[in-house]
């Protein structure tokens, strides 16, 4: 097993890259959940999509490239996996170590 000063330069800047690929997702990880937590915490919302039938289609309001209508169903499904990702993965522990990899001012952050 090498060492980090080991490695050749080249090596190192792969590393380097690799290294900073997974700080940068571990930032975006903690700022979904954050945006998922502030998703489930809004009980006007949430009862105001469950009034809509599920077969009702949503028009689509982003500004998202290839996006496009879905049925209350399926954004209901789209936020089921976020949530259950969540429910999962958002612990103490995680959020300590996402913290340690990207500091705590980016996972705190909310990118739109």
């Amino acid at each position: 097993m090498a060492a980090y000063n080991d490695l050749t330069p080249i090596q190192k800047g792969i590393v380097d890259n690799l290294t900073s690929l997974i700080r940068s997702s571990a930032a975006k990880q903690a700022q979904l959940h954050n945006l998922i937590h502030a998703i489930s915490n809004d009980p006007n919302a949430i009862a105001i999509m469950q009034t809509i039938d599920s077969d009702e289609v949503i028009p689509n309001s982003t500004q998202f490239a290839g996006s496009d209508d879905m049925t209350r169903a399926e954004i209901e499904s789209v936020y089921t996996d976020l949530k259950a990702l969540t429910d999962t993965n958002d612990t103490v522990a995680n959020r300590a170590l996402w913290s340690k990899a990207a500091g705590i001012n980016a996972t705190s952050e909310l990118e739109g």
